[in-house]
């Protein structure tokens, strides 16, 4: 996964200062708009989100995302590899922090946090679900609405990068399209490749599974030990 986003996030810093000053077609979501659309449909209906990645090598796996009222967990599996994760409930005012075991496939009690914590609980929130957002960094930047298209039975407005053709003028490659889920804004597909004029370049794919919501969700035992949850 961290050779993945090595290659991402240049790609989408090119992206991104290339079209300094130009606009494309406006995506339906800022970043903003699309967390909070995330987090309220966390909250109230709850959702979980699987994804799977690959860079058409060698790295390839899947993570989950999810929220429920004031439960959130989320795990990554990368091929050959232990699944990783964690969890953190809210029980009146205090947030409890969970860790995945990947043996018994539960979540295992850590320690409760601090009161000034509930930032940092937010914090963990935005950075498991940093896949879901890739899309709506790249607002006001050249991407060109392709179409529609449905995505783990979810509706998706499609982008695709619009200067592909002027990029391979200076001798490099970019191809991007972006699927963005219509009603929330978040990022349910995403394939990028590149090439730069040295030659060396990569490629990554990320494409959500599935997307459950409401009594679809279940969510995982949390016992914090003295307490009935």
């Amino acid at each position: 996964m961290k050779s993945l986003k090595k290659f991402i996030f240049p790609v989408f810093c090119a992206l991104t200062l290339s079209s300094c000053g130009l606009f494309g077609d406006p995506l339906p979501f800022s970043l903003q708009q699309a967390k909070d659309r995330t987090n309220e449909l966390g909250k109230t209906q709850g959702f979980e989100i699987t994804m799977n990645y690959n860079d058409g090598e060698d790295e390839n796996g899947s993570m989950l995302f999810a929220r429920k009222g004031d439960t959130m967990w989320f795990r990554n599996q990368e091929q050959g590899e232990q699944a990783e994760g964690g969890a953190i409930i809210k029980i009146q005012d205090t947030y409890y922090q969970f860790v995945y075991n990947a043996e018994t496939e539960q979540y295992d009690f850590d320690k409760p946090l601090e009161d000034e914590d509930e930032e940092a609980y937010n914090n963990l929130l935005d950075n498991a679900q940093e896949w879901l957002y890739y899309g709506n960094l790249l607002a006001g930047t050249l991407f060109k609405k392709k179409g529609t298209d449905t995505v783990a039975g979810r509706e998706c407005l499609v982008y695709e990068f619009g200067l592909s053709s002027v990029v391979a003028m200076f001798g490099a490659k970019i191809k991007c399209d972006i699927y963005i889920d219509s009603q929330i804004g978040i990022t349910l597909k995403l394939d990028v490749e590149g090439q730069g004029q040295d030659g060396e370049g990569g490629e990554a794919h990320i494409e959500t599974t599935s997307f459950l919501t409401g009594n679809q969700v279940n969510v995982p035992t949390l016992t914090v030990p003295g307490m009935t949850n």
